[in-house]
């Protein structure tokens, strides 16, 4: 026994030794871990084959009549294959369109939602086929698009509001789309709330959620920041949403500090918080005007694979994390009764905030956003990407004492609004201005204990592995081996007493091991490098 465990601990220590060190730019990927581009970025798809695609205006200026598109290839590399030498162009049927989100859909089609600026305004659902070609066969045209009582052949009047923005998108699995978004009464964004939409797969209006389709949520007037100048500011920032285990919907609004959950048919769940919601701190920084300045503290979320939920955003200038049960209530063992405020960033910068997060397979979160030097709301911002353990507090291993920033100069939307925590781990994003793609190395920490196969079902060998992995013990047994995105990657039924399988084709990560029979059921993680 002794002589196993010590050879696992000598192979994991090789390993470990063949990472690039983490939070550092991912120096195979375009130039020192980054693409520039003359283009504004505003979202990058990570394919099922490992590419890439970014998706931005056709122009410099924000509200377009067509969406771009740009391939790259898995080194950050042109892809010539993709359009006319690596570009493509697809008219928008309403025209005047910021793009706030995308998404995969299933079969690879992607899913694009946005909003324009001036009244009336145009918020736009936009299905593509994988060749980036409208999808006629969603809503008869491609596009579903939301106008102030302005009926027309290619438009549904879903909304009696002045602006609309399609913020995020998310795909149910039985192909239904959810997409949340925000409203406002006048140019200056008083009056915000939020509003879901549900389309049945073919674009049309799923009537069995909310009222025709459709959630709208007022926001109580006195949570909302006040000033027309500090709703601007505010007004664009992302929504997060997410479905549990069993359908629910949980989004946020960085406005007001909530968190809220919905049940499937769009009613609130009255189990979470109080009547659906969830409150944390809205605070304004000192000597502000009335309405300038507010700290928010639920910009962002991710749901954990325990129900619980990690928020992240920024309290008191500093980057704030709270933890909240299943329930609502917050985890008083992480942080600080539940909440861990840490400021992050160069020193002599006095604020930092967190725009969007992901968790890692091992616990820790990835934290994107930015900080600033000057104390105003004009002030330039610089992006920053860190990780913290998953007890909420900074990770110095990674980067530079727990964070790293993105070069080539500062703006005022310097904002990191969505990150992608691929299987192998690297982290992706890209920022608005300066226009940039980034990859950062990043890994996992490996516990042995969970890594040896060690009794049970079966036997798992060699782990970690680079190419094929040997099960033992399994004879009559169901095999299935996922990733951390819950995708499974290779499936049998009533398999032989030994199964040899190869995953050289399968990106670097870890990966989960489930065998059963009628009677039992056993996991095992797996690393693949």
């Amino acid at each position: 026994m002794n002589k196993k465990v010590y050879t696992l601990i000598t192979v994991f220590c090789i390993v470990a030794r063949t990472f690039a060190q983490d939070g550092l730019p991912d120096a195979g990927f375009g130039t020192g871990g980054f693409i520039s581009l003359n283009r504004p970025v505003d979202r990058v798809l990570l394919t099922g084959t490992g590419d890439y695609i970014a998706l931005g205006g056709s122009t410099l200026g924000w509200f377009q009549d067509s969406i771009f598109f740009r391939g790259y290839t898995q080194n950050g590399s042109v892809n010539t294959s993709f359009g006319i030498n690596g570009y493509k162009a697809t008219p928008v049927v309403g025209g005047n369109l910021h793009i706030y989100t995308a998404t995969l859909a299933p079969g690879n089609k992607i899913l694009v939602g946005g909003g324009g600026h001036w009244n009336p305004s145009n918020s736009q659902l936009v299905r593509l086929n994988p060749d980036c070609t409208l999808d006629t066969s969603f809503n008869h045209s491609g596009a579903i698009i939301c106008r102030q009582n302005v009926p027309d052949s290619s438009s549904m009047v879903i909304t009696n509001y002045d602006k609309e923005y399609f913020m995020k998108i998310i795909v149910q699995p039985d192909g239904k789309i959810i997409v949340a978004g925000k409203y406002e009464h006048d140019y200056y964004g008083y009056h915000l709330g939020i509003t879901l939409f549900r389309f049945n797969d073919d674009g049309t209006v799923d009537n069995s959620f909310g009222t025709a389709g459709k959630v709208h949520i007022p926001l109580d007037e006195s949570m909302v920041l006040l000033s027309a100048m500090g709703q601007e500011i505010y007004q664009n920032k992302p929504i997060d949403i997410e479905l549990d285990a069993t359908g629910n919907i949980i989004f946020n609004n960085c406005n007001t500090g909530e968190i809220m959950k919905l049940l499937p048919n769009g009613t609130f769940d009255n189990s979470f918080g109080i009547s659906g919601r969830v409150t944390l701190p809205v605070t304004q920084q000192a000597g502000w005007a009335s309405g300038l300045g507010y700290y928010t503290a639920a910009r962002c979320f991710n749901l954990l694979t325990n129900g619980q939920i990690i928020v992240a955003g920024c309290d008191s200038a500093k980057i704030s994390l709270a933890r909240l049960n299943a329930n609502g209530t917050l985890d008083n063992t992480f942080g600080n009764n539940g909440i861990a405020r840490t400021w992050v960033g160069p020193a002599g910068a006095n604020y930092t905030e967190a725009n969007c997060i992901k968790t890692q397979a091992d616990g820790k979160y990835i934290v994107g956003g930015q900080y600033r030097y000057i104390q105003d709301i004009f002030g330039m911002y610089t992006s920053i990407v860190s990780r913290f353990n998953a007890d909420g507090s900074l990770d110095s291993s990674f980067g530079i004492n727990g964070f790293d920033t993105i070069p080539a100069g500062n703006s005022q939307t310097a904002d990191i609004d969505e990150l992608i925590l691929q299987p192998d781990q690297k982290i992706v994003g890209s920022t608005h201005y300066p226009q940039t793609i980034f990859r950062y190395d990043n890994s996992i920490t490996v516990n042995l204990a969970d890594v040896h196969a060690g009794p049970g079902i079966f036997s798992l060998y060699p782990n970690p592995t680079s190419s094929a992995v040997v099960l033992e013990n399994i004879l009559n047994k169901n095999i299935e081996i996922t990733n951390t995105k819950g995708e499974s990657i290779y499936t049998k039924r009533k398999s032989f007493a030994k199964e040899i399988i190869d995953l050289s084709a399968y990106s670097k990560g870890l990966y989960f091991v489930k065998i059963s029979d009628e009677n039992n059921v056993e996991v095992k993680k797996m690393i693949l490098n």
